[in-house]
């Protein structure tokens, strides 16, 4: 299938394995237990569906849009995103393991105000993501790269994130408690305004990193990387800086 509208079909449980399905306008559809894996849909749209449940594992999701579509629990292990949006949709518990936004040279992909919660991109290529406003409570994010993402206001509540790259990320105005972020890369990332307590930065490398007007209150940033990093209106109540490097770090 190829230019074409499938709106308001029923897919439940369809086996559509390795199906070709660009180009294809498939909102308003009940995608419930459907396999797509290895499927093309590239270019496809999904808005106001369902998909709860769906296997997408090595689809092809290149420029796939999706809003306020429901992916709770669905699998995307190995998919290639680049390019895909999937704006206003719940996200539970789907697993992304390996999936990758990167296409030659480029990298892209946007998850806006979505929730994530529960969901893990662990090992996944994410480099240049967007996940402003989403949720992103108890998501994983180990070993994943993220160089270059936005985390615009998110909410990071007991996310885990170990051995994950953040280089240049932006987490301005996002907030989180108890995220546990250690031994991750965070070299020239912008905290400006964040609002985190009680958060583990343990082990990670904050080289030339800024929190201007931050809130850090009970964060532990013990053997920590902060060289050149900038503090300036910071709050750092109650924060641990144990055997931590602050080379020309700035305060005021």
């Amino acid at each position: 299938l190829k230019d074409n509208k499938l709106n308001y079909v029923n897919f439940i449980g369809i086996n559509a394995k390795r199906s070709k399905f660009r180009e294809v306008d498939l909102s308003h559809s009940i995608l419930n237990s459907a396999d797509f894996t290895e499927a093309d849909l590239s270019s496809s749209v999904l808005n106001n569906s369902l998909a709860r449940n769906t296997l997408f594992n090595r689809t092809n999701l290149n420029r796939f849009k999706a809003n306020i579509t429901d992916f709770y629990n669905a699998k995307f292990i190995k998919a290639k995103i680049y390019g895909a949006e999937f704006i206003d949709s719940p996200m539970q518990n789907t697993n992304f393991n390996e999936a990758s936004s990167e296409e030659g040279k480029s990298s892209s992909a946007k998850f806006i105000s979505s929730n994530l919660e529960l969901a893990n991109f662990t090992r996944a290529k994410l480099q240049n993501t967007d996940f402003t406003q989403s949720s992103l409570q108890k998501t994983t994010f180990t070993e994943t790269n993220l160089k270059y993402s936005l985390f615009f206001k998110s909410d990071m509540t007991q996310m885990e994130a170990y051995v994950a790259d953040f280089t240049q990320a932006d987490f301005t105005e996002a907030h989180a408690t108890s995220a546990d972020l250690r031994n991750s890369k965070f070299q020239y990332a912008n905290f400006n305004k964040v609002v985190f307590e009680n958060v583990l930065f343990n082990s990670g490398d904050f080289l030339k990193g800024t929190f201007t007007d931050a809130i850090l209150n009970k964060s532990n940033f013990s053997n920590t990387v902060l060289n050149y990093s900038n503090f300036i209106g910071t709050n750092l109540t109650e924060v641990k800086f144990i055997d931590t490097k602050l080379n020309c770090a700035r305060t005021f």
